[in-house]
């Protein structure tokens, strides 16, 4: 990583300065060949961008503003390696304010004043509710072989809020809390007071709040946390389209010669005469380091009971990690699903592109393989 210090800059010659910040550039490339075959349908080969950890380009910083406070940034944008693309983002957490790939700050783009009552931030930024779906699963979340995918059901309760939120404003507890950790999140849709509920939505349209508290101290970790999308539709509506509620609970111990991690999670979609989509699923899996090398096995199930019927799933991954270096490494991984009853999920890498990898016919089994190289500066 590279930092640049700024200090005592006038701007152009008006008098104001800016006293002394730290500013760090930082980001990863990250590319792989990915093939995936399923089963009743056909099979894929294509490069895809962030198997391994997610390709990304950011600038943080920081002021020390005295008196224990300071004043930070964050500006964090996704880029497709493959194509030189920006990945999408969204304007108000709802499908219609989806905007194209650009070359947007879509990871993250906050600010924040931080002090000994802990940090208020505010801005684009991971939801509370999600940051168990990475922070417990053992491939963190990207490339084919993760969990995330598939206990989120591949879009059946996906929502805009899924993973990030825009226009959000959170507290954290500060750091010296003898192991203990947690935040307090809110997202608006940013949508009229005075607009009703129809069938295209309401005024609390992409509202977001959230939760999580979690305790790390030597080598375990373990987090709760909670969260509900809003989406308003009428009382005779017939879609599953409502409120998004999630809750997951996930926990890691390391033991030295493996890092044993899982993950439990619960989601609910409903409103109306639609019925009600609900989804309990785990995963459990381990990292075995050994030399420069880290070997990952993990085995995720789904249980979904949708309105169109059951949609369950299994899938087992395994994984390896070669380092090259501290900041180099290549990588291959290997995924098997297999769908049960009308499941159609699917393997997925949720950062490698905007083309849905190969999909089967119900109850269908896919297989996928990647082979890549990671590349963090």
């Amino acid at each position: 990583m590279k930092k640049i210090i700024l200090g005592s800059i006038a701007l152009l010659g008006s008098g104001l300065s800016f006293a002394q910040s730290s500013v760090t550039v930082f980001g990863v490339a990250d590319s792989a060949i990915e093939y995936t075959k399923a089963q009743g349908t056909g099979e894929i080969t294509r490069l895809v961008s962030g198997s391994n950890t997610p390709s990304k380009i950011g600038f943080r910083g920081s002021e020390d503003l005295g008196g224990g406070l300071s004043a930070a940034f964050w500006l964090e944008a996704g880029i497709y390696i493959d194509t030189g693309g920006g990945q999408v983002t969204n304007v108000n957490n709802t499908p219609s304010g989806a905007l194209p790939s650009s070359l947007a700050f879509n990871r993250r783009s906050t600010v924040s004043l931080l002090g000994r009552f802990g940090e208020v931030r505010m801005g684009r930024d991971v939801v509370a509710s999600s940051l168990n779906y990475v922070e417990f699963d053992t491939f963190r979340g990207v490339g084919i072989g993760n969990s995330s995918a598939v206990m989120l059901s591949n879009g059946v309760f996906s929502n805009a809020t899924a993973l990030r939120a825009s226009n959000t404003v959170s507290y954290f507890l500060p750091p010296d809390l003898g192991g203990w950790y947690g935040e307090v999140m809110g997202a608006l849709g940013e949508n009229p007071s005075g607009q009703a509920t129809t069938a295209a939505g309401g005024k609390h349209d992409g509202d977001y709040y959230g939760a999580r508290i979690g305790y790390r101290k030597a080598n375990l970790n373990v987090a709760l946390s909670a969260g509900r999308t809003r989406y308003d539709q009428l009382p005779t509506s017939s879609a599953v389209a409502g409120n998004v509620d999630r809750i997951n609970l996930g926990a890691s111990y390391d033991f030295g010669m493996v890092r044993v991690i899982s993950l439990v999670s619960t989601e609910r979609r409903a409103r109306g005469t639609g019925g009600v989509a609900s989804n309990v699923s785990f995963s459990l899996g381990g990292i075995v380091p050994s030399g420069p090398s880290d070997f990952i096995l993990q085995y995720a199930q789904v249980n979904q009971n949708a309105i169109a019927g059951s949609h369950d799933a299994r899938q087992l991954s395994a994984g390896w990690v070669y380092n090259l270096s501290k900041r180099t490494a290549l990588y291959t991984t290997l995924s098997w699903l297999d769908n049960r009853n009308k499941s159609t999920l699917y393997v997925l890498n949720t950062t490698g592109g905007l083309s849905t990898p190969a999909t089967t016919i119900p109850g269908g089994n896919i297989t996928g393989f990647d082979l890549g190289i990671r590349h963090s500066f």
